[in-house]
């Protein structure tokens, strides 16, 4: 991997974990903060649990939207390759061949550049989800209320890593052919 793949991936990296690292502020938050004497809302618990189901949706289905209409403008160089690995057929049956991306160095680095927007959408979305958590916990909520939220949003965050097999799985899989060129 290049420096400069290396180097926009540690970005993404630094962005997630410090997402991440907020979320675990939010415990330490309600530890050290006196929330409100007065009992809850029961209702408002209610509320902020669906508004936060439908942002952890949204936090899926909007990058999801995002990243297949940044990926729709990559171009790379496929080419037709013998498949060493395949099977022969018969004596005279043509040579077993794969598609692979020749460029795929290239590709790679605008694939990032292209993926930076629907990362950082799919975490802050991820994240607004465990702050709901939080204001349900600060205002005085159970944690039955509230916890399901926290923990839902730190999943997403989880699921969220900005793994480079991952984004070579997809740009792979959506060209129908193999990466090569990436030393």
């Amino acid at each position: 991997m290049t420096n400069d793949l290396a180097g926009r991936l540690r970005v993404n990296w630094i962005l997630w974990a410090a997402m991440l690292a907020s979320t675990a502020l939010y415990l330490v938050m309600l530890g050290v903060v006196k929330g409100p004497d007065t009992p809850p809302d029961r209702f408002l618990a209610l509320v902020v649990n669906a508004v936060g189901l439908a942002v952890a949706a949204a936090s899926v289905a909007v990058p999801t939207l995002l990243w297949n209409t940044a990926r729709r403008t990559l171009r790379p160089v496929i080419e037709e390759v013998p498949d060493h690995e395949a099977e022969a057929g018969l004596f005279r049956d043509a040579v077993p061949t794969k598609r692979v991306i020749t460029q795929g160095a290239a590709l790679l680095s605008e694939a990032l550049t292209r993926a930076h927007a629907p990362l950082i959408v799919a975490i802050a979305m991820s994240d607004a989800v465990s702050i709901l958590g939080f204001v349900l916990a600060f205002l005085g909520h159970p944690p039955l209320h509230w916890v399901p939220l926290y923990v839902l949003g730190v999943l997403l965050l989880l699921l969220r890593a900005p793994l480079l097999k991952r984004l070579v799985r997809n740009l792979e899989a959506h060209f129908d052919a193999e990466l090569t060129g990436l030393d």
